[in-house]
């Protein structure tokens, strides 16, 4: 047996081996990101959110005293990021990155495959997780919704499913693409009824953190900010300057 496909002992705790290497390689990255390099600017955008949210103030003003670039990330986001805000900023930034590596393992565990493709999974992913880490990205927790949007469906759980859809939409826009799932559900009804429960819900939730009023104008906002990147992602392709990487930019090209 290979020493990845072991298991270890860890506390007492039987532990695959590649859980451990895959949390160990998430925690020396983070570390390394926040103590040594100290490049954390995307954290500190994040936990901006939540503390903006609270004070009702703009979410996509520019606020260079705290931090550079602006926000892209919805109201609900707000509350996902709420118990790592209130942590200290530097132990915020390594427990937001083992989350993300952890929420990514998780649903990879998830997957209803063989331990060995899961294995092969894991190390596939591996690199990708730890450029996220070191970048301090959202994008593991947004991927480790999306698997479980389709491991909620293949075990028909669709308010699993659509709580995935609808948090990642809600979040970062780019978990919607999870709605192709809609098309394998056995229970097409419940899943459109679970899946406008949960955008309500989740649309609503950030006011309990503000006020009505704050939050819908925040995603009024949100939309305007999210046309303006879009627009100056088109520019800067079309000058030359660089590539329109994104969502929006595959469309254009098709």
């Amino acid at each position: 047996m290979l020493w990845w496909q072991q298991q270890w002992y860890i506390f007492r705790f039987k532990i695959p081996a590649i859980w451990v290497v895959w949390m160990l390689i998430a925690a020396i990255a983070a570390v390394l990101e926040t103590f040594v390099h100290g490049n954390y600017n995307n954290y500190k955008i994040f936990e901006g959110v939540f503390h903006h949210v609270r004070q009702q103030t703009n979410l996509y003003a520019l606020y260079p005293n705290e931090y550079e670039d602006c926000n892209h990330y919805g109201p609900t986001f707000s509350l996902l990021i709420a118990p790592f805000a209130l942590l200290p900023q530097k132990v915020g930034v390594v427990v937001w990155c083992l989350a993300n590596a952890a929420a990514l393992l998780y649903a990879i565990q998830r997957l209803p495959i063989s331990n060995h493709q899961r294995i092969a999974i894991l190390w596939i992913a591996a690199l990708e997780m730890m450029t996220s880490i070191h970048n301090v990205q959202f994008n593991p927790m947004l991927t480790a919704m999306m698997v479980l949007a389709f491991v909620g469906v293949y075990e028909e759980k669709d308010w699993l499913a659509t709580l995935m859809i609808a948090l990642g939409f809600l979040i970062k826009l780019y978990g919607i693409a999870a709605i192709l799932f809609f098309v394998f559900s056995k229970h097409k009804l419940k899943f459109i009824g679970w899946g406008l429960l949960w955008l309500v819900v989740l649309f609503a939730a950030p006011m309990l953190i503000s006020s009505p009023e704050f939050i819908v104008q925040s995603y009024v906002d949100w939309y305007t900010e999210l046309v303006v990147k879009n627009a100056k992602n088109a520019n800067l392709a079309e000058s030359g300057m660089m590539q329109d990487l994104s969502v929006m930019g595959m469309i254009r090209r098709i």
